[in-house]
């Protein structure tokens, strides 16, 4: 039984879509951020002291995973400034592949008797 949000990337679903949203996901810091953020939302901060990972890595990974809008990102007042808080958009993944119909426009199909 899945729990939560689900994205379903249908055969149908704009191609740069389900590319970028496999892109996003073949990254293991990018995998290692939506497993942490299954908790919650947390800062790019806490994201990077949480997976001893510069703050800067952890950013352009974070903007990598926004434009896949696999995640949601708010800016909060911080005691200096903003903070990025960072949330997963989905829990579940459903992917259903694309299926190609085969034409028989390059096969003839011949019926011959035998021993005639």
């Amino acid at each position: 039984m899945l729990h939560g949000k689900s994205l379903h990337l249908e055969p149908n679903a704009p191609e740069e879509a389900v590319v970028a949203v496999f892109k996003a996901l073949a990254s293991q810091p990018r995998w290692r951020i939506l497993r942490l953020l299954s908790g919650g939302g947390l800062s790019v901060n806490e994201i990077a002291h949480s997976l001893q990972m510069p703050s800067t890595t952890v950013a352009a990974q974070v903007k990598t995973l926004e434009q896949a809008n696999l995640l949601h990102t708010e800016l909060r007042a911080a005691s200096h400034g903003l903070q990025k808080i960072c949330t997963r958009t989905y829990d579940n993944l459903l992917v259903q592949l694309p299926e190609v119909a085969i034409t028989n426009s390059n096969f003839s199909e011949v019926s011959m008797p035998i021993g005639a």
